[in-house]
């Protein structure tokens, strides 16, 4: 007759254990589990020597733990007394991989950290990319589009995420534009930060981390005096999943979309992942106030400016297209960040970062070398940006900020929804997106004018508010700041 399990007869020593001294390895921020006997009942366990995250289950006979930072953990031991005899794992070492900043990436798990400027983040401000990470999620088999400044594709925290041959230089004269995206001019390290909010390489101790590590991606070196129509309708085409457009216009004056480059959106949405349709990010714009000079609303030059205008992001027509998901940004703290343009067209929100100095801005890639991207024109107050150690190279930075990295973030989060279900319609994901957005900052409420030209009877921004299907919906933060872990259940 057979024993039922809940009277399997103890181990004994020395037959109890399962696996032998071997050395282990996990990954940073991903759930590590060792198993250790041979029975889900018996003896005592202890664990000496351990690291704080690593925890012990003596019921199912397992160490656990979600490693916070890598490194290499030794001399840990496992013993286990049967009430008579004591036996002894170990001693053995346990290897955590990880990406040496991503510890300050403060977007992906907000501890509290200055990610290198003078200020601390709240603590659990983030888009929960560990519960995303537990289930196993890094954005694996999508393909993104990053239109952009172009990106420096043999950048050593890029190029194995990088969609071979699939790139385009828009800067070339002729169709079909495929092309090495590089730039040339330090000055444009824009588009190499933006990819790495999306897919910088996990887990190859380098640099941080992308909220989708393992997704792909091609960039397109699109934002070039040399543009034309024809390039801003090809950008938004080709075999993608996700499109990333962190790019504006001033936001003084409306701008209407062009017909021809809204059908063009129509038509991916409509047929591209065959027919269930791309995703197309965008950000809001980083008008939030600003100086406005009379030229950059007319064509007529004047020195006069428009002081602390406040910008709506429904000016950028581009932005208000039912098939772009347009999105604000939020700093460390948990609430909108001081530049974000609000608007009512404003879909979700995600962490953009403040500047880097007085308060964290965003940990991500740059362009290779201290006379390159962001190394060039950041505040060297800040060190990690003047070339020494622990990025003595200047190959990233601590600097990126504004709705373009809030934009990248979300498309981050948008290809780890497409890895769940590849199945989802381009609307199905953008009502993901709302549906498991967080809502953040909850006591934001009605904003006057910041210089006082407010109307009579009239509410120049709301706060909070429900609307007819039961959604909270702000100006500032859309249905929400995206949350990676709710999002890839739904």
């Amino acid at each position: 007759m057979s024993v039922p399990e809940w009277q399997t007869p103890p181990c004994v020593v020395p037959n109890c254990i399962k696996t032998a001294t071997a050395n282990k390895t996990g990954l940073e921020q991903k759930l590590f589990e060792f198993d250790f006997t041979t029975t889900n009942q018996g003896p005592i366990f202890y664990i000496t020597n351990k690291p704080s995250w690593l925890n012990m289950d003596s019921i199912n006979t397992k160490i656990y733990g979600m490693p916070t930072s890598a490194g290499t953990f030794s001399n840990i031991k496992i013993s286990i007394y049967d009430g008579t005899n004591t036996e002894e794992i170990g001693p053995f070492d346990l290897t955590i991989t990880g990406d040496p900043f991503a510890k300050e990436a403060w977007h992906l798990n907000n501890t509290g950290q200055k990610s290198y400027s003078s200020g601390a983040g709240i603590a659990d401000e983030d888009i929960n990319i560990l519960d995303a990470l537990a289930l196993g999620y890094t954005g694996l088999g999508v393909r993104v589009a990053v239109s952009d400044t172009g990106v420096e594709i043999a950048h050593e925290d890029l190029t194995d995420n990088i969609l071979s041959g699939e790139s385009r230089d828009y800067r070339l004269p002729v169709s079909p534009w495929l092309g090495d995206p590089t730039p040339t001019d330090p000055a444009e390290g824009h588009g190499t930060s933006v990819a790495g909010l999306i897919a910088a390489k996990g887990w190859n101790s380098k640099g941080s981390r992308g909220v989708a590590p393992n997704a792909q991606f091609a960039s397109f070196y699109f934002l070039d005096p040399s543009i034309t129509f024809a390039t801003y309708i090809d950008q938004a085409s080709g075999n993608f999943d996700i499109f990333n457009y962190s790019y504006g216009l001033h936001q003084c004056t409306i701008v209407p979309i062009d017909d021809l480059y809204l059908a063009q959106l129509k038509y991916g949405v409509e047929n591209y992942r065959g027919g269930k349709g791309a995703i197309y990010i965008k950000a809001a714009g980083n008008n939030y106030i600003d100086n406005i000079l009379y030229s950059d609303c007319t064509p007529n030059p004047s020195v006069c400016t428009y002081p602390y205008y406040f910008g709506n992001a429904n000016f950028d027509g581009d932005n208000t297209s039912p098939y772009i998901i347009t999105v604000g940004a939020t700093n460390a703290s948990g609430t909108i960040t001081s530049y974000s343009t609000p608007g009512s067209n404003i879909w979700v929100s995600a962490p953009g970062g403040e500047y880097g100095i007085k308060s964290p801005a965003m940990i991500t890639t740059d362009m290779s070398g201290c006379d390159m991207g962001l190394s060039v024109s950041a505040n060297k107050s800040n060190s990690f940006e003047s070339g020494s150690s622990p990025n003595s190279g200047c190959n990233y930075t601590s600097t990126m900020n504004g709705t373009s990295s809030a934009t990248p973030v979300t498309s981050g989060v948008a290809a780890l929804i497409l890895e769940a279900n590849n199945l989802l319609s381009w609307r199905d994901v953008k009502h993901i997106l709302a549906s498991s957005a967080k809502i953040i900052d909850p006591s934001s409420g009605n904003t006057n004018h910041p210089s006082g030209f407010n109307l009579s009877g009239y509410t120049y921004q709301q706060g909070w508010v429900t609307n007819a299907a039961g959604y909270k919906f702000h100006n500032k933060y859309g249905f929400g700041r995206v949350d990676a872990g709710a999002a890839v259940t739904m």
